[in-house]
């Protein structure tokens, strides 16, 4: 998924407002017979790029909400401040094995469009660049008018 400062709810306007970059999100989910989800985790893959001299990354997570629309986290990456190294305005970082709730993981696989990955920084703490879950080929589903919870 494409993350962008402009998909921030409000947009980003200051410093970090050229933040871009790419997330690959990958789900492994066990099910049941029944193809009920009983266990999943997550893995994340970050790069981004146009962070000024001295941002910090501080937070990352996938969130409840459509687009244009501020959540609840709901999965946490464990990223914490100071976890990510910046060189030349640019960062990456990859979290494996990340537990998911299983009933979570069953709404986001579902209805990706339903939640959004973002990451933070300390110039902007509610998020510096934000991008719409999607079903792996790009492609941001409607979004459910009943989403989990």
């Amino acid at each position: 998924m494409q993350l962008s400062a402009a998909n921030e709810t409000p947009p980003v306007t200051n410093a970090e407002s050229s933040v871009t970059g790419t997330a690959t999100i990958s789900f492994h989910l066990t099910k049941d017979s029944s193809g009920n989800v009983t266990a999943a985790t997550a893995d994340f893959q970050l790069s981004a790029t146009g962070f000024p001299a001295g941002s910090q990354l501080t937070m990352a997570h996938i969130h409840l909400g459509g687009a244009g629309t501020p959540g609840s986290i709901l999965v946490d990456t464990g990223l914490a401040s100071g976890g990510v190294t910046m060189a030349g305005g640019s960062a990456s970082f990859s979290r494996t094995g990340v537990n998911v709730s299983p009933d979570i993981a069953q709404a986001m696989t579902t209805s990706p469009g339903n939640y959004y990955f973002n990451v933070h920084t300390a110039l902007n703490p509610n998020g510096v660049a934000r991008g719409q879950l999607d079903n792996g080929s790009g492609g941001n589903p409607a979004p459910n008018p009943n989403p989990y919870p």
